[in-house]
Order: C-alpha cells, then structure tokens, then sequence
C-alpha cells in the first residue's frame, strides 16, 4: 500500500471500496471484469458459505469463536481451518485487512498474510485466477512477485491443502496490473467523472 494522504473507507455491509469518497473496484470485481471467475462462482449459497466460513475463521483467531455459532453444514470447514493454524508456530500478521493502491486504484482485504507467505482462504475448488488474485494481495502488502503465496483450501470432511502459487513461472502480477489498466481503459467514464470533479 502506497503512503498517502488519501482517505480510504471499506463498506463491510455492501463489500464496497472508497479512495477519497470514490468508488474503486476490488480485486475480484476486476478479476470478474474479464470473465475468468465462472458465474456459478457467487452463487447465493457460494457467497454465504464463504462469508460465515470466513467469519469463523477470524474469530478463531482472535481466539474468540463460540462453536455454538458454528451452523452444522459449516463445522467441517471450520474445524479444517483450526487443523491448519494449529499445525503453524505463528500467529498471522494480518487478519482480513483491507488494502488499497492509490497509483492504481483497487482494493482488496487480505484474508492471512505471514512472514512466510500470503494466504487466501476459500471453500471451493481450485481455479487459475486465484494466482491473480493473491498477486495482487501481495502487490498491495509491499511484496512483489516471487514472495511466497498460498491457497488455503477448506474442506467439509475436515480436510484442507495448502497449494503454492509460486511454483511456476512468476508472471501473475504482471497479468492482475494489465487486468486493472484494461478495466479503466474500458471503463473511462469512471476516470473522467473523477477527473472533473
């Protein structure tokens, strides 16, 4: 995240980004821009479980999780998650934190990031534009490229795999920036508009 003055603000209820009382879009909006998340990908019943997945996984570590809360479908996940964290020696250094870039104005909240790599947690299958999307995490944690980042995946049996996204070649970043300066290339209007004002 570029040091600036500009003011940043995070809607949680409508999962909207704010740089100086301008809308800018999130990672994944501009990932979706491009049709390469499916559509079936936020399904009501996709966003929700990733949401209270989510959720439950922040409380567990701010050591604060009733299990009581824990809807029954969702306990597998959860408990998939406690497995990984207790198999780790640190706690994250950040816990779904909401970053920005001015220079390119987009956001995104980082699920986990540690000294060893940055984490993204889901509840789905694997798909490509994940990479893109821990890239960009990682662009907005001061990282570059070849910092070590990581799809956590959550299963209902209680199971989870941790893939690498560093293990081929190490483009993914450069591909997310060329998404964003296409995204306002064919959304000018947007740019003009805070522009003018």
């Amino acid at each position: 995240m570029e040091t600036s003055l500009s003011s940043f603000k995070f809607n949680d209820e409508t999962h909207q980004f704010f740089l100086d009382d301008k809308e800018i879009p999130s990672v994944t909006t501009i990932i979706k821009d491009f049709n390469l998340i499916k559509d079936g990908f936020y399904g009501e019943e996709f966003k929700w479980r990733g949401k209270f997945v989510h959720s439950a996984c922040q409380y567990l570590d701010e050591d604060n999780l009733d299990w009581k809360t824990v809807e029954i479908p969702l306990i597998g996940y959860v408990k998939a998650y406690d497995k990984f964290r207790q198999s780790l020696t640190e706690k994250p250094l950040k816990i779904e934190q909401p970053l920005y870039s001015e220079i390119h104005k987009f956001a995104g909240i980082i699920d986990r990031e540690y000294t060893w790599g940055v984490v993204e947690i889901k509840t789905g299958a694997y798909a490509k534009w994940h990479r893109l999307q821990t890239a960009a995490y990682s662009y907005l944690l001061n990282h570059d490229d070849q910092f070590p980042r990581y799809g956590l995946y959550l299963e209902a049996d209680q199971s989870y795999k941790l893939k690498s996204f560093n293990v081929d070649d190490h483009c993914d970043l450069d591909v997310f920036l060329g998404l964003v300066k296409a995204y306002w290339w064919k959304n000018p209007r947007k740019i003009r508009a805070e522009e003018e004002e």
